[in-house]
């Protein structure tokens, strides 16, 4: 038996010394034992140490859960520090290159690379329509004869 199952106990001692019962685990022990006196006190007992200790596994899991919380939050508090040293204002240079120098570069490459493409299919399309045409115009010129 543990320290906190033996203060548990003392405490269930306690209250049945004292007459001074918790209402709805008394009712349950008294079904459980069938109205035998004796049986009720233990059954009580019994049933008082088992919610005592609940409450405590769940206090305590209440506590590791605010623990890990703190622990998460002080890792994203030091994430931020460490990321505005990054982005001092003596590094500001460095904010306007990465924040809107090189997006917009990278934006001016893929357009003028668009259009690169454009042409050539436009320039490539434009010559084949003047192999094509001198051709075109001799079937007009032989149909109008």
């Amino acid at each position: 038996m543990n320290r906190a199952e033996e203060r548990f106990y003392q405490i269930a001692a306690q209250e049945v010394a004292e007459k001074r019962f918790s209402q709805g685990i008394m009712a349950k022990a008294l079904v459980e034992s069938r109205g035998q006196e004796k049986e009720t006190i233990l059954s009580y007992i019994k049933l008082r140490v088992q919610q005592l200790a609940d409450e405590e596994n769940r206090r305590l899991r209440h506590e590791q859960v605010i623990a890990s919380n703190r622990a998460s939050e002080a890792k994203r508090a030091a994430l931020r520090h460490w990321w505005k040293s990054k982005i001092s204002p003596s590094r500001s240079g460095n904010v306007l290159l990465f924040t809107v120098f090189l997006p917009v570069g990278v934006l001016v490459g893929i357009v003028a690379g668009i259009k690169a493409i454009q042409i050539f299919l436009f320039n490539s399309g434009v010559s084949r329509a003047a192999d094509a045409a001198p051709e075109q115009e001799v079937n007009v010129k032989n149909t109008t004869r």
